[in-house]
């Protein structure tokens, strides 16, 4: 019997938008899919190197396009709508697909964007995910997981792509690369994130306090996690819960001192301006995921954990980032496709959405 197939439209042909078409074609069961980008240059690119990547018929099945009034066209004849754009574009793309009454999710980055994003989807006939990266995204799958089916009332979540490069070997003040976009960083460097202390929902400042992880990392709050996810796992009976971004021991200490914390826009604009923190064409990186899932009571400490070390892959030259962010998206995105159906419509932050075998067994197949 031969398999469904699927359309897709990808908005966005940076470094997550390329990994994510490729995965589709790749492991989605793609028959089209639509890039757009207001970028010629970057189209081209992407373009190009798909063309390295994807033998000649999967190269076919994909439609590299402008962003403009074609968007709409294509829109209307996709299955899933897949934001990889900058988040500031989140909005005005899930008002897109809902216009058509098509599935939708993205990679995330903003809590503001996803309180938009939830009233839009209330009425909708098709769905809003949201924040389906790595983190957010596979780890809060991973932490509902914990909390629902392993009963852990302790949650802790760390995650961190970094340069592969160890930090004595690096010529580089802050110890680090950017493997997203600088608007994404900043985003995430300022501003608060939820978690969760003696049973209660509470706020901790981005950068605010700096705890070693292990012997080669430290960890620091960061406000990329949508206040969503705290409020879920409360409410599955977790009393402790925090997510933190990893990097090299001694990077916090060096952004806070020279970086204008505080100010997102500044501060986005700082990034683009250090060469150091450029990403090298031949960078190489490695990114760690670690979910931590703790019960406890007077008697009884039972600790599970899920940890991930992927590294960037040689053959097709896609950084560990891009790779893990990029399954995030389509995991999510292909079953959206195959199982969405018209009963699936509003909002679904993806912890509340995807199952977590689904998702480990997905990662598994790809590494």
């Amino acid at each position: 019997m031969k398999n469904r197939t699927f359309r897709f439209v990808v908005f966005g042909a940076g470094r997550q938008g390329l990994a994510t078409v490729y995965d589709l074609m790749q492991r989605c069961d793609a028959d089209r899919v639509v890039v757009f980008d207001p970028d010629s240059i970057r189209l081209g690119h992407a373009a190009t190197r798909l063309r390295a990547l994807l033998s000649g018929d999967m190269y076919d099945k994909v439609i590299f396009l402008a962003t403009g009034p074609s968007a709409e066209y294509f829109v209307a004849e996709t299955d899933v709508v897949i934001s990889c754009a900058p988040h500031q574009a989140n909005i005005d793309l899930t008002k897109l697909a809902l216009k058509y009454h098509k599935h939708f999710c993205d990679l995330g980055g903003n809590t503001a964007i996803m309180e938009e994003q939830e009233r839009l989807a209330r009425g909708a006939r098709s769905a809003v995910v949201p924040a389906c990266g790595v983190s957010p995204g596979i780890s809060n799958i991973l932490a509902a997981y914990l909390a629902q089916e392993e009963l852990c009332n302790e949650i802790r979540v760390r995650c961190g792509g970094n340069p592969l490069i160890p930090p004595n070997e690096m010529v580089n003040p802050y110890l680090y690369s950017l493997y997203f976009s600088p608007d994404g960083v900043a985003s995430e460097y300022t501003g608060n994130v939820a978690i969760i202390r003696k049973g209660e929902i509470a706020l901790a400042p981005a950068l605010g306090e700096v705890s070693p992880f292990d012997d080669e990392f430290e960890s620091a709050p960061t406000a990329n996690n949508s206040p969503l996810v705290a409020q879920y796992l409360r409410s599955l009976g977790v009393m402790e819960y925090d997510y933190q971004t990893l990097r090299y021991r001694g990077h916090f200490s060096a952004i806070k001192k020279k970086a204008p914390i505080g100010d997102e826009r500044s501060l986005a604009q700082w990034l683009r301006d250090q060469p150091e923190l450029q990403l090298s064409p031949i960078a190489k990186d490695r990114l760690t995921l670690s979910v931590r899932g703790i019960y406890h009571n007077r008697a009884l400490r039972e600790t599970r954990e899920y940890r991930f070390d992927v590294e960037a892959d040689p053959t097709t030259g896609f950084t560990a980032m891009e790779r893990m962010t990029s399954w995030g998206i389509t995991l999510v995105a292909r079953y959206l496709a195959e199982y969405g159906g018209r009963e699936v419509h509003g909002f679904f932050p993806p912890e509340q959405f995807m199952n977590a075998q689904d998702i480990i067994h997905g990662i598994c197949a790809r590494l």
